[in-house]
């Protein structure tokens, strides 16, 4: 597959790290420090990686500006953005310095990391299992039940598991899951539609179907709740699926979500049909009336 690369801009009050490399045509071109994104990194770490020898000093991270994938006919570009106080070895930026503030993260903004599951790990997503990810999204049942799911080729594949890895709105954690044993990807587990303000968030998850039945998608979901009620403070948890998708049901109780209630025709699944769906909901126990 194509290489993908990450990228780190250094601005500071309106400027800009940039180092001279030569090109495969010969020439020395100045540029961002930017590198091949390796297995199991996130874009995040590969642009701290490239910028790291450079002895940045005061660095601290901003955001995730864009993404470019080579390859494909959506193009941007790919950069993490940072402030940084050291003036050294910076060049200059051209138009307003406003812009780059415009880059700044709210404070709530998410940090990846790895949550363990029984026998599985849970880490944010990697390109380099996006043919994983594109053999589950085109599966029947994901079809069915998922009809969000928008993953039809190598190329949407490829963004799904950017966007995935890719947590500094703070509004969703992605993580893929992983067996520990062999390494193999077995589904992919989301904290979405994260609300920090009235502490609350929705779960939802794919599982292959290798592993379906196993008590994978229970252990991952009770992962994440516990990390979303410890960690972000969050003290009301959603999760809903299709009536006639009793498998889902199931994990909901055994993770500990009661059923709210039922929401007659609520979405158009997979079929084209409307559906019934269940709410159901995961208070946390300390979680004081009115708070």
């Amino acid at each position: 597959m194509d290489r993908v690369i990450a990228g780190a801009v250094v601005a500071h009050q309106g400027t800009v790290l940039l180092i001279r490399r030569r090109v495969p045509e010969g020439d020395l071109v100045w540029q961002f420090p930017a590198g091949q994104i390796k297995l199991g990194e996130s874009a995040e770490q590969a642009a701290s990686r490239e910028a790291s020898p450079l002895e940045v000093a005061g660095a601290a991270w901003v955001s995730l500006m864009a993404e470019r994938i080579p390859g494909f006919r959506r193009w941007g570009s790919t950069s993490l953005s940072r402030r940084c106080p050291d003036r050294r070895a910076q060049g200059a930026i051209t138009g307003s310095p406003t812009a780059w503030h415009d880059q700044l993260v709210p404070a709530d903004r998410l940090k990846p990391l790895t949550l363990t599951a029984g026998e599985f790990r849970l880490r944010p997503p990697s390109v380099d299992e996006h043919m994983e990810v594109l053999a589950l999204g085109v599966d029947p049942d994901v079809r069915l039940w998922n009809p969000r799911c928008q993953i039809t080729d190598a190329a949407s594949a490829v963004r799904d598991c950017l966007a995935g890895a890719d947590w500094s709105d703070g509004t969703h954690a992605t993580f893929s899951i992983i067996d520990n044993g062999s390494g193999r990807y077995a589904g992919n587990i989301a904290l979405h539609g994260i609300d920090r303000a009235h502490a609350r968030a929705k779960v939802g998850y794919r599982i292959a179907p290798w592993t379906r039945g196993q008590g994978v998608a229970t252990a991952a979901v009770r992962s994440v709740v516990s990390w979303a009620l410890s960690d972000l403070g969050l003290t009301r948890l959603a999760l809903t699926h299709g009536v006639e998708n009793p498998a889902s049901c199931r994990v909901a109780q055994k993770a500990g979500f009661d059923l709210a209630y039922t929401m007659p025709m609520a979405k158009r699944f997979g079929d084209g049909q409307l559906h019934d769906e269940h709410l159901h909901v995961l208070v946390a126990p300390t979680a004081a009336v009115g708070n």
